[in-house]
């Protein structure tokens, strides 16, 4: 039974949750950039940037040799100061709704004639605000399950076993 349970172990959102605060700690220090070029060569990012979240998507093709292919690149946060004030402060101004910015670019970003980005901002708290939830339901499912196969305890419902060993009076699972 305790192998059972063993694989039910939250582990994904364990992940992402250590991931989440690992990025919103490293934030404050370093900007992070994942380049990642799809179809095509098509650019587009996720960066992080002070206690922020910045997934970026553009229309700019670096040709058929970069498709489908990642860079990472991590810089001190004073660097990052130009790609920042073009995300927030040129026009078109991005719209902000309860700490995530919505926005994109004008025409010919970059100088390059036709290109143009979007991007979503999402602060780090909200993240983890919105993925701590389903880790603790997940923990506590998983310490549950854990002791409902110990001796004693239905496997099938955690029903306390001691008064009646053969059948489950709760679920009518049999006592193995």
């Amino acid at each position: 039974m305790r192998l059972i349970a063993a694989r039910r172990f939250p582990i994904l959102r364990l992940l992402l949750a250590t991931v989440i605060g690992g990025m919103w700690i490293r934030s404050h220090f370093h900007s992070d950039i994942l380049a990642i070029f799809l179809h095509r060569g098509t650019a587009h990012g996720l960066m992080s940037d002070r206690g922020k979240a910045v997934l970026l998507f553009t229309n700019i093709r670096l040709g058929t040799a970069r498709a489908y292919t990642v860079d990472h690149l991590a810089i001190p946060n004073d660097e990052f100061t130009v790609l920042r004030a073009r995300l927030y402060q040129t026009p078109p101004l991005p719209l902000k709704f309860i700490g995530l910015y919505i926005g994109s670019s004008g025409a010919d970003a970059f100088g390059l004639p036709g290109a143009r980005y979007y991007f979503l901002v999402v602060p780090l708290w909200m993240l983890a605000v919105i993925t701590g939830p389903p880790l603790m339901i997940g923990l506590s499912t998983f310490w549950h399950r854990r002791k409902w196969g110990t001796p004693g305890i239905c496997a099938n419902c955690g029903y306390d076993l001691r008064a009646s060993p053969a059948r489950c009076p709760e679920c009518g699972c049999a006592v193995l």
